[in-house]
C-alpha cells in the first residue's frame, strides 16, 4: 500500500490476465489450478437457486465445489452494466471481461487533478472524502473501489501534498479529525 500505485491491485491483476492463478502461470510461478465443469455466471444461479430453496452457504459452497466465501460472493453478485454477466468480485463494478483491457494504472495524478476529484467528491457527497474513504480495502469494499480509478488513493493524494490534511486545506475543506 506504500508505494502505491507502483505494484498493481490483486484484483487488477486478476482482472487482467481473468484469475490471480493465470497471473502467477504467466510469470512463470507455481499456482493452482481451479477447473470447473460450470462457468461462474452458471454457479451464480445454482447459488442462488439453492439459496431459495434454504441451502446455508456452507451448503451451496459444498454442493458447487466451491469455498464458503465464494459461495457468499455469488450470492452477492451484482449484474454488470455492460454487458449483464454477474459481477461476483465485492469491490468490482463490472465483471471480469469488461475490465480485462482496462490499464493497471489509468492515469498519472496531478495536484490540480486530485484537487478537482477532492472537490468532486465534496459536491457529491456534501463532505470531503475521509482516509479511509480513498483506501483500498479487501474487508469492506467501498465506492473507492467500485469507481477505480476515478479517485485516486490516499496513498497517491498524501505523496503530492505532504498529508492528506494538506490535500483537503489545498482544496478549500476543512482538514480530517483524528
Amino acid at each position: 500500500m506504500r508505494e502505491h500505485p507502483r505494484w498493481p491491485s490483486s484484483s487488477r491483476v486478476a482482472a487482467h490476465f481473468g484469475s490471480w492463478s493465470a497471473a502467477l502461470r504467466a510469470a512463470a510461478l507455481p499456482a493452482r489450478v481451479l477447473t470447473f465443469p460450470t462457468t461462474v455466471p452458471e454457479r451464480v444461479l445454482a447459488a442462488r437457486a439453492l439459496a431459495t430453496e434454504g441451502c446455508s452457504s456452507a451448503e451451496i459452497a459444498a454442493r458447487l465445489g466451491v469455498s464458503r466465501a465464494s459461495a457468499y460472493n455469488y450470492l452477492q453478485a451484482r449484474t454488470c452494466p455492460g454487458c449483464g454477466q454477474p459481477v461476483t468480485a465485492p469491490s468490482a463494478a463490472r465483471c471480469r471481461e469488461c475490465t480485462r483491457h482496462e490499464p493497471t494504472v489509468a492515469r498519472t495524478w496531478t495536484c490540480a487533478d486530485v484537487l478537482a476529484a477532492l472537490r468532486a467528491w465534496t459536491g457529491e457527497h456534501g463532505a470531503p472524502p475521509r482516509y479511509r474513504e480513498w483506501t483500498p480495502s479487501r474487508e469492506q469494499p467501498g465506492r473507492w473501489e467500485a469507481e477505480s480509478p476515478r479517485w485516486p488513493s490516499a496513498a497517491v493524494v498524501a505523496a503530492l501534498f505532504g498529508s492528506w490534511n494538506a490535500a483537503l486545506v489545498a482544496a478549500g475543506a476543512p482538514p480530517g479529525r483524528r
